[in-house]
C-alpha cells in the first residue's frame, strides 16, 4: 500500500490521484507542475514592465505609471510566492530615474525663465 504524501490516506497502487485531497500521485505528478509553471504569467509581467520602466524613465509622464505598475505587479507575485525579484529591482530603478529626471527637468525649467 502507499500513501498520500498530503493527508496520509491509504491509497491503491496505481492511483493517480487522492481521492480525499485531490494530490496528485506518481507518474501524474510531472503534468501537474506542469500546470503550475503555466500559471507564472505575474512575475513574467513583473518583468517585462520592468525592462519597459528602463526605457520609460526618460518620458516621466509614461514612467511614473510604468514603473508603479511593474513595483505592484511584482510585490502581488511575490504573494503568490512566484519570484519577480529582477521585474521589482528593474521598475524600482525605472522609478528612481523617473524622479531624476523630473526633478532635472523641473530645475531646468525655473532656470530657463530666470
Amino acid at each position: 500500500m502507499i500513501y498520500c504524501m498530503k493527508c496520509g490516506m491509504e491509497l491503491n497502487e496505481g492511483t493517480t490521484f487522492c481521492p480525499k485531497c485531490g494530490k496528485v500521485i506518481g507518474s501524474a505528478a510531472p503534468q501537474r507542475q506542469y500546470f503550475e509553471s503555466e500559471n507564472k504569467t505575474s512575475s513574467t509581467a513583473a518583468t517585462v514592465l520592468g525592462v519597459l520602466s528602463l526605457i520609460c524613465w526618460l518620458l516621466p509622464i509614461i514612467g511614473y505609471p510604468v514603473t508603479i505598475a511593474g513595483i505592484i505587479v511584482g510585490i502581488m507575485s511575490w504573494q503568490k510566492g512566484e519570484d519577480a525579484t529582477a521585474g521589482t529591482v528593474m521598475s524600482s530603478i525605472g522609478l528612481a530615474l523617473t524622479i531624476i529626471n523630473s526633478i532635472a527637468g523641473a530645475v531646468m525649467w525655473t532656470n530657463m525663465f530666470m
